[in-house]
């Protein structure tokens, strides 16, 4: 598992229309994702900076290959004395932007976290069809019936030992 702090997500191109360009403006990710290539000059659009991103990390077949990531959640971190509401769109933002990277978990979840209050977002569906479902209640961290550490420990688990 790794954690990377203010990682960068990337706009994934996807579709064949976008894909009928030339190949040397285009890159592929770890996340196994197509980009726009870092060498095209001029400044890079659509570029996400989340507070974490939670990966699961491994290496093709040897070491000296190229290794994948597969993202698993994401998280905004905002201080007490924020609003929920304020940083919502900034979160759905980060989820759209996850939704065309083929190596993620297929239940992709983003929590945003102000003080002690989170609320959850999760990708649902698949390709064309996959949306951003933000859930419209608040939870609380530290509360009887809070699920986070809960749902945090059921990601880790499911990808421990694979790959």
């Amino acid at each position: 598992m790794m954690v990377t702090p203010q990682a960068l997500i990337r706009k994934a191109i996807m579709g064949e229309q976008e894909l009928n360009v030339d190949l040397r403006k285009l890159s592929i990710s770890s996340t196994g994702a197509v980009h726009e290539s870092r060498k095209v000059a001029g400044h890079e659009q659509f570029k996400l900076v989340p507070d974490f991103v939670v990966y699961k990390f491994w290496f093709k077949d040897r070491p000296e290959d190229n290794r994948e990531q597969r993202m698993l959640c994401l998280l905004e971190v905002k201080h007490n004395n924020e609003s929920i509401l304020k940083h919502t769109a900034k979160v759905m933002a980060y989820m759209r932007q996850v939704i065309n990277h083929p190596l993620r978990d297929d239940v992709f979840t983003g929590y945003l976290i102000v003080g002690y209050e989170y609320k959850k977002f999760v990708l649902v569906g698949q390709g064309e069809a996959c949306v951003v479902h933000a859930y419209e209640d608040i939870q609380y961290l530290s509360q009887q019936g809070d699920t986070f550490t809960e749902e945090l420990c059921e990601i880790s688990s499911k990808y421990w030992s694979q790959f």
